[in-house]
């Protein structure tokens, strides 16, 4: 091989190595990271090549494209669902879960938190924001009636 066959070769990789990079990043929509991955390689070292090779702007171009995409479609899904009605979803779930808990562990706040897996505090911070107070002091009694029938 003389000089001109290698520097031809060395031109010729640079190009394979542009065009599977653009490629690639394409086939991920844009997503670098995503591409690093399914390459084998880093995100940094992909970055790296990237910049090697002088195609940065196009690969920008493509991140933008997709996070043009992103903000578009979000844009849609956030029209269809109120974000009121998703806190209210939320509260209603929340507060059926809290109840059906309670009932369960007879409105012992503690083995609420156990069975739930949340610290005792938050369960009498949901329980007054959810305005379970009453519905709480009911179990309690019910469940000091029971002792008081038991005895």
């Amino acid at each position: 091989m003389d000089q001109k066959d290698l520097k031809y070769f060395k031109q010729a990789t640079r190009e394979f190595k542009k065009q599977f990079i653009i490629r690639s990043v394409k086939k991920y929509n844009g997503n670098v990271s995503l591409t690093s991955k399914k390459l084998g390689m880093t995100r940094n070292t992909l970055i790296i090549n990237i910049e090697q090779l002088g195609i940065y702007k196009q690969i920008k171009d493509l991140s933008k494209n997709r996070i043009k995409r992103a903000r578009k479609e979000i844009a849609l899904h956030m029209k269809m669902y109120d974000k009121n009605r998703m806190i209210e979803a939320a509260n209603k779930f929340q507060r059926a879960y809290m109840i059906k808990t309670l009932k369960a562990v007879k409105g012992n706040e503690a083995k609420a938190a156990l069975l739930t897996g949340v610290h005792r505090n938050t369960i009498i911070n949901k329980v007054r924001g959810l305005g379970l107070k009453g519905y709480l002091s009911n179990l309690r009694v019910d469940r000091k009636k029971a002792k008081a029938i038991s005895r």
